[in-house]
């Protein structure tokens, strides 16, 4: 399981990316805002990973912080809270870019982002098509549930797909594995620079 620290990590790490290619579209813009602000966010629980080390005693509020990380279900309830908010989010962004890639490149303008990612599969024809798909699926799955409160539409035919090397499978009824913020933007961040066809090293 990634600690907080991992993810800080990632974050530097694909924000170089984003610097060393020097993109300055709306969604790579979104995409630096975005995990800017969910550094500042984990910023304040890296405190979680350091306790052991540093005497926190003195540092007004900490014994406040530790009572309710202490809670039991809180933490929990907190990922799920703001992974709910934090995938809405750079999903938006993420459709909004397709939207406009479909429009302004190929004249594509349905309105399920479905058939419009599918249309944009086949005039690109990237090499990993499938790969592609399957974690567009997983990603647009997981999106749909929170129609639902998190459950996967029991009027749905069963999925199973790969994101990021992890396997999600979505029943009909059942509740849907919340997806890894990171794991997210680094797989839209793939698809960008295949749909921009950028050269990668």
């Amino acid at each position: 399981m990634a600690t907080i620290q991992d993810t800080l990590n990632e974050i530097i790490q694909i924000q170089k990316e984003f610097d060393n290619f020097g993109i300055d579209t709306s969604f790579v813009k979104e995409l630096m805002n975005f995990t800017s602000v969910i550094y500042f966010d984990y910023l304040s629980h890296t405190v979680l990973d350091h306790s052991r080390m540093i005497d926190l005693s003195k540092i007004p509020d900490t014994s406040k912080y530790y009572e309710l990380f202490g809670q039991p279900g809180l933490l929990p309830e907190y990922i799920r809270i703001s992974n709910i908010g934090q995938f809405s989010v750079v999903w938006n962004a993420y459709e909004k870019y397709l939207r406009e890639k479909c429009n302004n490149d190929f004249g594509l303008k349905k309105f399920k982002i479905k058939d419009l990612f599918d249309d944009l599969i086949k005039k690109i024809e990237p090499i990993n098509d499938l790969q592609i798909i399957e974690e567009f699926e997983v990603m647009r799955n997981t999106r749909n549930s929170l129609h639902d409160g998190g459950i996967y539409n029991s009027k749905f035919a069963p999925f199973k797909g790969v994101l990021c090397d992890k396997l999600f499978t979505f029943s009909p009824g059942n509740p849907v594995v919340p997806l890894r913020i990171m794991d997210v933007i680094k797989t839209m961040w793939s698809h960008y620079k295949v749909f921009e066809k950028m050269k990668v090293n």
